[in-house]
Protein backbone atom coordinates (compact mmCIF):
# COMPACT_ATOMS: atom_id res chain seq x y z
CA UNK A 1 0.00 0.00 0.00
CA UNK A 2 1.59 3.17 -1.14
CA UNK A 3 -1.15 5.59 -0.85
CA UNK A 4 -0.80 9.01 1.03
CA UNK A 5 -3.75 11.52 1.83
CA UNK A 6 -4.04 14.87 3.33
CA UNK A 7 -5.96 16.16 6.48
CA UNK A 8 -5.98 20.06 5.87
CA UNK A 9 -9.43 21.05 8.20
CA UNK A 10 -8.48 23.26 11.11
CA UNK A 11 -8.97 21.36 14.63
CA UNK A 12 -11.86 24.18 14.93
CA UNK A 13 -13.09 23.24 11.48
CA UNK A 14 -13.41 19.33 12.75
CA UNK A 15 -15.03 20.06 16.07
CA UNK A 16 -17.61 22.20 14.21
CA UNK A 17 -18.30 19.90 11.25
CA UNK A 18 -18.39 16.24 13.96
CA UNK A 19 -20.05 18.00 16.89
CA UNK A 20 -17.24 17.11 18.93
CA UNK A 21 -17.53 17.77 22.55
CA UNK A 22 -13.92 18.45 23.39
CA UNK A 23 -11.34 20.47 21.48
CA UNK A 24 -8.49 18.86 19.57
CA UNK A 25 -5.03 18.81 19.51
CA UNK A 26 -4.47 18.42 16.18
CA UNK A 27 -2.59 19.98 13.23
CA UNK A 28 -2.93 19.62 9.54
CA UNK A 29 -1.07 17.47 7.65
CA UNK A 30 -0.14 17.52 3.79
CA UNK A 31 1.60 13.94 3.72
CA UNK A 32 0.02 11.23 5.77
CA UNK A 33 1.37 7.82 4.90
CA UNK A 34 0.41 4.29 5.80
CA UNK A 35 2.16 3.39 9.36
CA UNK A 36 1.14 6.99 10.53
CA UNK A 37 -1.25 7.50 13.31
CA UNK A 38 -4.06 9.36 12.13
CA UNK A 39 -7.05 11.46 13.36
CA UNK A 40 -9.97 9.57 13.21
CA UNK A 41 -13.82 10.05 14.22
CA UNK A 42 -15.83 7.23 15.73
CA UNK A 43 -19.10 7.08 16.67
CA UNK A 44 -20.28 5.62 19.96
CA UNK A 45 -22.78 3.46 21.38
CA UNK A 46 -24.55 6.86 22.86
CA UNK A 47 -24.48 8.34 19.30
CA UNK A 48 -21.87 11.20 20.83
CA UNK A 49 -18.66 11.11 18.51
CA UNK A 50 -14.98 11.21 20.16
CA UNK A 51 -11.63 11.89 18.12
CA UNK A 52 -9.06 9.11 18.77
CA UNK A 53 -5.49 8.28 16.72
CA UNK A 54 -5.11 5.00 14.51
CA UNK A 55 -2.35 3.76 12.34
CA UNK A 56 -3.65 3.39 9.41
CA UNK A 57 -2.03 0.79 7.08
CA UNK A 58 -2.60 -3.12 6.10
CA UNK A 59 -1.64 -6.21 7.84
CA UNK A 60 -1.95 -9.07 5.13
CA UNK A 61 -4.08 -12.28 6.66
CA UNK A 62 -1.11 -14.09 5.68
CA UNK A 63 1.34 -12.24 8.37
CA UNK A 64 2.05 -13.96 11.47
CA UNK A 65 3.69 -10.81 12.86
CA UNK A 66 2.32 -7.12 12.76
CA UNK A 67 6.17 -6.06 12.83
CA UNK A 68 6.85 -7.08 8.85
CA UNK A 69 4.46 -4.25 8.10
CA UNK A 70 6.61 -1.35 6.57
CA UNK A 71 5.49 1.99 5.73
Amino acid sequence: MCGRYSLTASAEQIVEHFQLLRPLKFHPSYNIAPGQKTLNIVELDDGSRKAVNLFWGLVPSWAKDKKIVRT
